[in-house]
């Protein structure tokens, strides 16, 4: 199992604990395939179906939120190609409509994860859009974003940043 799946399957509990509280509905949104050629009732070749739009959505306190998530090797950055275009503009398609919009970074082998809101991402895209630098540096992360371990009541326990940036901001 990859790092990446390690997070998403740390993410899964999470929401899945969420839900058992009552705390928040999340889910992962599942890739669009198209099945090419079956056998009964198996699937024996299958391709990607046109581009999915963020790992996760749901509901919190009557709320959307939606986000992507992402873990990388980097040690000082987020790469800002780590997102493609159309995740981003489903995000700010979200945020227009006043929706939960982020992106958890998890640092594997700094073992921290960053909940970046979707305002923070939006200003190093248009600025990389502009010809500025192509990533989110850690000092900026550890100033503006929101960080927090993989230790606690959840795997990633993010509900309780989600809150306080969003409901008790």
């Amino acid at each position: 199992m990859n790092d990446g799946m390690i997070f998403e399957t740390m993410l899964n509990v999470t929401n899945q604990m969420y839900n058992n509280r009552g705390e928040a509905v999340v889910n992962k949104r599942p890739t669009p395939i198209k099945i090419l050629q079956t056998r009964g009732n198996l699937i024996l070749k299958a391709a990607f179906d046109g581009r999915s739009t963020v790992d996760y959505d749901g509901v919190v306190q009557g709320r959307m939120i939606t986000f992507e998530a992402k873990s990388t090797i980097e040690e000082t950055r987020f790469d800002l190609n780590m997102i493609a275009r159309h995740q981003y503009d489903y995000l700010s398609r979200c945020d227009a409509q006043d929706a939960i919009c982020f992106v958890l970074v998890f640092f594997i082998k700094r073992q921290s994860i960053y909940l970046i809101p979707y305002e923070l991402l939006k200003e190093y895209w248009d600025a990389a859009d502009a010809g500025g630098r192509k990533s989110i540096p850690l000092v900026d992360l550890e100033r503006r974003a929101h960080k927090f371990g993989t230790a606690g009541r959840a795997p990633v326990d993010y509900l309780p940043h989600v809150k306080k940036i969003w409901f008790e901001g």
